[in-house]
């Protein structure tokens, strides 16, 4: 079933290719390169089955280059987020389709040569039945019992107001228990979900407890933080192994298909839920279509930004690639730098001209927020100035991540695990910045986390 997942993403990249070729604004070879390095990694990465987070950092970045170039050069509408001193003239289009090629490309080589020099089984499509004789005696109330402390750790989180999307928290708890919460919910939660998960399926029960676990959680965690990402965030993998494992899950296309409207019915009523409330909390007068000739449809753009415009890359790319002020000094003063205060710029903000960065904008001026703008990895890496350090850095990322996949599927023999970490991993690269430090500590807690995670899931040592 490798085919339902390619075809319609290599389908969709030539058709979108053949189209953006006549309204791209610069060098046709350019976007040809362009296009050819990205339709390379979408099926390279669904090739790949020995590393999840390749698979989905493959994804991740031809969303958030390919396919949101693409609309934008079709449908001539502006990014809605900071492209700094980026002012759409076509020789700045090449060079941020440039240094964007050359990410995909050095993803590509890497992950071919790493093929080749170590091949390993894919933790994607083999389950180990290591089942906990505790899990095997008390299935039923751990089940209810978990479900029911999801439903009070995401009340608690919006009564309180501990970690909420772009606000400071309301509510700080001693100890410094805001990071356990935060940990909670965008893994702790998931974690135990994919656990169970693969528990029932080894079972022999199917996938319909696994499919309703994975909705239950999604959703509550996504209305209690206003995150509307993390929802699909937490979909994408579970689709992904359905599609593959058909055997394994007991399901059919047809069962598939009808996993997908239910999940999209769920997930169109999660987004005007979670869009009210952050009606009621957020103060979004943002101007967002200034010094533009905006040819597309107010509904379009709408429409856009939900579906195109939410995936991070190419604005950092092509922002990094106009500034002149590039150095190794800038990346590493980027690199070392802490967090900023609710209210204050980041170093982004200002070189993105991100519409945080608008005095006129009231969200700027209120401590009460921390939105910020993401260059990406790619555009994180281009504080630097140097094309060759970008495709060596992102050659190590590659070996990192595949080194982590196969390290995780050999101690947990679980592919829900395996995807949970692989797509935790990929969009942490692709939403990677402003400061690296906020990426980097959740990521050492989330490891520390899974060593009493291995200690209990062994079947021998309870």
């Amino acid at each position: 079933m490798l085919y339902a997942i390619t075809a319609p993403l290599i389908i969709a990249h030539i058709l979108l290719s053949i189209v953006s070729l006549f309204f791209y604004p610069g060098s046709s070879l350019v976007y040809m390169f362009f296009s050819a390095s990205y339709l390379a990694l979408i099926f390279h990465a669904c090739k790949s089955k020995d590393s999840p987070s390749y698979f989905y950092l493959g994804l991740l970045l031809w969303l958030g280059f390919f396919l949101k170039t693409s609309c934008h050069v079709i449908l001539s509408y502006p990014f809605s987020e900071g492209t700094g001193l980026f002012s759409y003239l076509p020789n700045q289009w090449d060079d941020g389709l440039i240094v964007s090629s050359i990410a995909a490309v050095s993803m590509v080589a890497t992950k071919q040569l790493l093929d080749k020099i170590f091949p390993l089984v894919s933790p994607l499509t083999a389950i180990k039945k290591n089942i906990p004789g505790w899990y095997i005696r008390n299935r039923r109330p751990l089940l209810i019992g978990y479900c029911i402390s999801i439903f009070f750790i995401t009340v608690s989180n919006s009564i309180f107001g501990i970690q909420i999307t772009g606000i400071a928290p309301s509510t700080v708890l001693p100890w410094h228990l805001n990071i356990f919460v935060s940990w909670l919910l965008y893994f702790g939660v998931a974690l135990g979900i994919s656990l169970l998960s693969c528990y029932e399926i080894s079972l022999s029960n199917g996938s319909t407890k696994s499919f309703i676990l994975f909705l239950f959680e999604g959703i509550t965690i996504s209305i209690s933080t206003l995150s509307r990402g993390y929802f699909v965030y937490q979909m994408i993998p579970y689709f992904h192994l359905n599609i593959l494992n058909q055997k394994i899950f007991k399901t059919t296309p047809a069962i598939i298909f009808k996993r997908i409207i239910i999940f999209g019915i769920l997930l169109f009523g999660s987004f005007f839920a979670i869009t009210a409330l952050r009606s009621a909390n957020y103060s979004l007068n943002i101007p967002r279509w200034q010094n533009y000739d905006v040819k597309a449809s107010f509904v379009t753009r709408q429409f856009m930004g939900v579906v195109v415009d939410r995936w991070i890359g190419i604005e950092g790319a092509l922002a990094l690639s106009s500034y002149p002020d590039k150095s190794f000094s800038l990346f590493f003063a980027n690199l070392e730098k802490g967090p900023p205060k609710p209210g204050q710029l980041d170093s982004y903000e200002e070189i993105s001209k991100s519409v945080y960065a608008n005095p006129a904008n009231p969200i700027s001026r209120n401590k009460k927020f921390v939105f910020s703008s993401l260059p990406g990895i790619v555009g994180f890496l281009l504080y630097s100035g140097s094309k060759i350090f970008l495709a060596l850095s992102i050659l190590l990322i590659v070996f990192a991540l595949k080194f982590v996949d196969h390290l995780v599927y050999t101690a947990f023999g679980n592919l829900f695990l395996s995807a949970l970490i692989g797509f935790f991993l990929a969009n942490t690269f692709a939403q990677f910045g402003p400061v690296p430090r906020q990426n980097f500590i959740p990521l050492l807690i989330i490891f520390f986390s899974l060593i009493p995670v291995f200690i209990l899931t062994k079947r021998n040592l309870l």
